[in-house]
Parts: C-alpha cells; structure tokens; sequence
C-alpha cells in the first residue's frame, strides 16, 4: 500500500515539474532568440545579388 503511494507521489511530482519547466524553456529559448538582434547583425552572412537587364524606354 505504500509503495503505491510513494509512486503516485513521485509520479505528480513529475508532472508538475514538467508543467513548470516546458514553459519556462520555451520562454528562455524564444527570448533568446529575439532579444536585441540587431545587436548580431554584423556575423549574418549576406550576399546581395542583381542581375536585372532593366526596361528599355523608348
């Protein structure tokens, strides 16, 4: 019988913290991902590419 319970414990001890965690990672991650990118904008690799012909205007 206790063992039981000890499971059952151990088991909404988990959830819970899963339940706090995810969302707690997710928020970590997405505002790392947005917070001040302009400031890493000099090691974006960018190359710029035209090759238009243009319109002739007669």
């Amino acid at each position: 019988m206790k063992n039981s319970r000890l499971k059952k414990l151990i088991i909404r001890i988990v959830v819970v913290a899963a339940i706090i965690i995810i969302p707690l990672l997710y928020s970590y991650f997405y505002l790392g991902a947005f917070w001040d990118p302009y400031s890493r904008l000099k090691s974006l690799p960018v190359a710029v590419v035209n090759n238009d012909i243009g319109a002739m205007i007669t």
